[in-house]
């Protein structure tokens, strides 16, 4: 393969790559959960969630994972704001 061809298919893949890279951790209509004030909230991602976003944030995609958080970081959690 010559170096013209690597090089092309070089450029390639990282186009492929970056054009991967998304700049939200979810997709809109995604649920995700938060804790907010030492309770586990629910929310679906939606275009206020993208103004809202921080990347200092800790989300989760279920209940479950933000129960074994809360309790690896001794955070006491007092209710859960669920969708059901």
């Amino acid at each position: 393969m010559n170096s013209v061809k690597t090089s092309e298919r070089a450029l390639d893949l990282i186009i492929e790559s970056v054009s991967e890279v998304k700049p939200f951790p979810f997709n809109e209509g995604d649920d995700y959960y938060t804790i907010e004030d030492n309770d586990i909230v629910w929310s679906c991602w939606d275009c206020q969630s993208e103004e809202l976003h921080a990347d200092v944030r800790t989300y989760f995609t279920t209940v479950a994972e933000a129960k074994r958080y809360a309790k690896e970081n001794n955070i006491t959690i007092n209710r859960v704001f669920d969708y059901e």
